[in-house]
């Protein structure tokens, strides 16, 4: 199984961030909690993993702290152009697996746990991913999960309940001025993408029946011509108590920042 399809190991990216990669929405005790029954080994300890076709959903229960959680991926390459949902990131990468096992990569290594691919589709960035995309993806991916929660209620009575969300996408910028090449450099003014706070994606669960929303990015890093930019990878948000505004970003002017 490649690594990024067992949910314990999506866990284990946000176990290994450091504490100034991760917002809280507030920052209360209600979500530093959350922060800790999630990364800290004690913790984490508690929680059954229950992510195993067996086991009735969702994918994590504690009993001591009265918490399920189910966990999901999105990313900006997956889409759904005739009623089939097509991604040639995970395509390529299955691809790439099935040739390490036909070349006995599991027999030279028989001790190897996790096998974690980086696959490029070799698609121009437009075709491979973009705004669009992702924003596709991550409405459905919510959607699916939304419709899924009285069962999960069903299963768990009275546990509160925790969407761990793994984005797979690369930070994403609002284009400013048309590009422009700068001591042999292509640079624009641009204004950052803050994922979290995005109107379009928050607006999939805000109004659900979720109790906090555990957002981990891993992959989105900015580089700058002055300064570093703030490199936020994951936010861990309260829904019933969080009051920030979510910003509208123009779709059009969004842009991978791998462009």
């Amino acid at each position: 199984m490649l690594y990024s399809e067992k949910e314990s190991n999506l866990i284990e990216f946000f176990q290994s961030m450091c504490n100034q990669e991760i917002c809280l929405f507030p920052v209360s005790d209600d979500t530093e909690r959350i922060v800790s029954l999630l990364r800290d080994p004690d913790n984490w300890k508690k929680w059954i993993d229950s992510s195993d076709k067996k086991s009735p959903p969702p994918d994590f229960y504690c009993d001591e702290f009265s918490l399920m959680m189910e966990v999901m991926r999105v990313d900006d390459h997956g889409r759904k152009p005739h009623g089939n949902i097509v991604n040639p990131t995970y395509e390529r990468e299955h691809i790439i697996e099935r040739e390490l096992m036909e070349n006995g990569l599991y027999g030279f290594f028989p001790k190897l746990k996790r096998v974690y691919i980086n696959a490029k589709t070799d698609l121009p960035t437009l075709e491979d991913h973009n705004y669009s995309f992702y924003l596709e993806n991550f409405r459905r991916t919510i959607e699916k999960h939304v419709s899924h929660i009285p069962n999960y209620k069903k299963n768990h009575p009275g546990y509160k309940l925790i969407f761990f969300i793994f984005d797979e996408s690369s930070a994403y910028v609002e284009k400013g001025n048309e590009p422009r090449v700068i001591k042999g450099e292509t640079v624009a003014i641009c204004q950052q993408h803050w994922f979290f706070a995005d109107k379009a994606f928050t607006d999939c669960f805000m109004d659900s029946d979720i109790d906090y929303v555990v957002w981990c990015a891993p992959f989105k890093y900015l580089t700058a011509l002055c300064g570093d930019p703030i490199q936020v990878h994951a936010a861990v948000i309260d829904i019933k108590a969080t009051c920030f505004k979510a910003k509208e970003y123009d779709a059009l002017k969004m842009m991978s920042a791998e462009e």
